[in-house]
């Protein structure tokens, strides 16, 4: 297989660890490999996405295992240091870090623990829709750092689950600042009392300063990187940057990751895919000529129709002026 030495990418199973440690300068924690969003054909024409959850009967047991396997490597490190906050970060967006910090914190809240996740991802939340929360549900995380509701109830419990999230649903600008907050600062003081740990999630570390503002906020940090994603360059500034914080960076979650007949399959359930939706595009484009057709023969027939009426009211008017002029 071709290698781009820019990108992190495997050469197959086998390989993973080696590979991936030779070109980070960070520990492997997990690898996570890929989980199927569409499990059906029909959710896959329709764009009906499952949710990749641990609560989610319809998720791998791989992944639920390597999951629960993180979740413990993670665990065992933060108790060493006597750490409660874990920073979940990523270098690009769409890198699977949110999903990787429900799922953390899933697997945590399953041991027993009383975990807290905060969605401080104010320019993209997402966490509210991981875990299908209408937008009612929730008190905005936002609104309370800025100073415009209470901080009463600010903390949602999650069905089938003994995790608390703390989230929004709402876009601010001025992300960096509301973070930078003295608020934002004593809500996470006053759970770290109550609570064994608090799973914060970032935005990306490459679309703004927000994630820096939090580094030093959090006791500890995870860097997500995704397969095919981010440069290499990239991933190792980012780890500097946790690195030097005074949280200590733990390592790196390797996610979303294809491997021999799994990126095969997948690559012709994508085509199969296409050719699916194109069929459903071609049918509907027949459909609409024939009912274009149709249109047309009616406006044709219905013309003819008019014509016929002008052509008899006209010979009307001609014999009714000739008998006329007659007399």
């Amino acid at each position: 297989m071709w290698i781009d030495r820019n990108f992190v990418i495997l050469k197959g199973y086998s390989e993973k660890t080696k590979e991936v440690s030779r070109k980070l300068d960070a520990k492997l924690l997990q690898t996570l490999y890929h989980e199927k969003i569409y499990k059906t054909w029909k959710a896959r024409i329709h764009r009906k996405k499952s949710p990749v959850l641990l609560t989610n009967p319809g998720t791998s047991f791989q992944y639920v295992e390597d999951m629960k396997k993180l979740a413990r490597k993670v665990s065992s490190k933060m108790k060493e240091k006597n750490a409660k906050t874990l920073l979940v970060a990523s270098v690009e967006e769409n890198e699977g870090k949110s999903t990787v910090a429900a799922n953390l914190a899933l697997a945590l809240a399953e041991e027993s623990e009383k975990v807290l996740l905060i969605d401080a991802d104010l320019r993209k939340p997402s966490q509210y829709k991981i875990f299908g929360l209408d937008q009612e549900e929730i008190q905005q995380f936002g609104e309370v750092l800025n100073g415009n509701e209470q901080i009463d109830n600010l903390v949602t419990d999650l069905p089938k689950s003994e995790l608390l999230l703390i989230a929004g649903s709402m876009i601010y600008p001025n992300s960096t600042e509301m973070i930078a907050s003295p608020i934002f600062q004593k809500i996470v003081e006053f759970f770290k009392t109550k609570l064994d740990y608090i799973i914060i999630d970032t935005p990306p570390m490459s679309q703004a300063a927000d994630a820096e503002e939090l580094v030093d906020l959090a006791d500890a940090s995870i860097l997500v990187v995704r397969q095919h994603t981010a440069l290499v360059k990239d991933i190792n500034e980012t780890i500097s940057i946790l690195n030097s914080a005074e949280g200590t960076m733990l390592g790196c979650v390797y996610n979303d990751v294809f491997h021999g007949l799994l990126r095969q399959q997948e690559i012709m359930d994508t085509n199969m895919h296409m050719e699916a939706v194109m069929v459903t595009e071609a049918v509907m484009v027949t459909e609409a000529n024939t009912v274009m057709e149709t249109m047309d023969m009616v406006t044709v027939t219905a013309m003819a129709m008019v014509m016929e009426a002008e052509r008899k009211r006209a010979m009307k008017i001609k014999h009714k002026n000739q008998k006329q002029n007659g007399r």
